[in-house]
Parts: structure tokens; C-alpha cells; sequence
């Protein structure tokens, strides 16, 4: 993968490589899997951000598989691994699409400016510190998915996180970062307003 084009290539596999009306989620991480796991939590990001996002359970099932992710980075699996039920989980294809169209024009803007910079910050050992963050805004989307397109705020970070992998860029590791602890710090007033809304 082109370290230059991280996101942008990333939409364009997915589009590329899988094919019919839905897409399910064997087919997205097949597509992905040989680029390692950057681009997977880019996609599994990108699912939550863009209007597939919207459709029932894609945050939560996003959220299920970025734990697994997290978990197998932890455990140093060199290919990721998910379970053959959640494999066959789909979602529209040409929603997806619509979605990557509209959001391409931003996605090159950002792969211009995402590079190798702060190499120090990108360093293998600090692996599981970005996989325990991975499982912190997992949680984070599964609880901001009750309320309508929020989750796509902590489904950035992960994007961002991705792009930092691949593009191994600290810069936008530190985007991520900030995000994240946004996103991670408002999780106590999502839980009141999902148990205000329901109450």
C-alpha cells in the first residue's frame, strides 16, 4: 500500500475488491488483511463514519471486531482472525460507495499531508498501548452508536489511528490521540444522555 495515499487506497480496495450488493465483512477484511492492521482498523473505521454507519448494528459489530483486532495486536498475531458468524454479517455496498465518492475528495486532501514524520512515536513497542486505545474507543462506539451518527466521532480516531499505522506518521497519531481522548473522556455524559432519553 502506498504509504502516501493510506486512506484514499484504502476506500479504493474495498471498492475494488469486493463486489455484488452487500458487502460483508469477510469479504472487507480478505481485501485488507494482506496490508496489515492499519488499513483494517481504517476500514472498520471508515464503515462507522461514512452512511453505512447509520444502517442497525454496523457500529456495534465495527465495535465487536476492532476488540478482536486489538486483542490479536496484543497477542502479536501476524493475520487477523475473526469469528465465521460475524464473516457473514452484510451491509449495502452501493451506500458504501456513495459514501467513499463523497468522502474521496477529503481523504486526498488528508493523504497529502500524511507521511513518515516522529518516527519515535510510531515505534513497534508502542504497540499495545495503541491496541488498549483501540479497545477504549471500541467501547466508546458502541455506546455513542444509541445515539444517531455519533458513533462516527470515536470511529474517526480509530480512521486516524489507522492512517498513523500505515503512513506511519506521528502527527496524525497525535490527531488520533486528541480525538480519542475526547471522545473516550465524553463517554460519562453519553451514558446519562442514552438513560435521559430512555427514562
Amino acid at each position: 500500500m502506498d504509504k502516501n495515499r493510506a486512506l484514499t487506497e484504502t476506500l479504493d480496495v474495498i471498492k475494488d475488491d469486493t463486489s455484488g450488493q452487500k458487502i460483508n465483512i469477510g469479504q472487507l477484511v480478505e481485501a485488507l488483511e494482506q496490508r496489515g492492521f492499519g488499513p483494517i482498523l481504517m476500514g472498520l473505521g471508515l464503515i462507522t463514519v461514512l452512511p453505512t454507519g447509520a444502517i442497525p448494528f454496523v457500529p456495534n459489530i465495527c465495535s465487536f471486531l476492532l476488540i478482536m483486532m486489538a486483542i490479536q495486536i496484543l497477542v502479536k498475531k501476524p493475520h487477523p482472525w475473526i469469528p465465521k458468524k460475524i464473516k457473514n454479517f452484510s451491509f449495502s455496498r452501493e451506500k458504501f460507495l456513495k459514501g467513499i465518492e463523497i468522502a474521496k475528495p477529503y481523504t486526498k486532501v488528508v493523504d497529502q499531508y500524511a507521511h513518515p514524520r516522529l518516527s519515535f512515536l510510531m515505534h513497534k513497542s508502542l504497540a499495545p498501548f495503541m491496541a488498549i486505545l483501540v479497545i477504549f474507543l471500541a467501547l466508546a462506539i458502541s455506546l455513542y452508536a444509541y445515539i444517531p451518527f455519533m458513533a462516527a466521532i470515536p470511529a474517526l480516531g480509530v480512521v486516524l489511528l489507522g492512517m498513523a499505522i500505515t503512513a506511519k506518521d506521528g502527527y496524525v497519531l497525535i490527531i488520533s490521540l486528541i480525538l480519542s481522548a475526547g471522545s473516550i473522556g465524553a463517554i460519562p455524559y453519553i451514558i446519562n444522555a442514552v438513560f435521559d432519553s430512555t427514562s
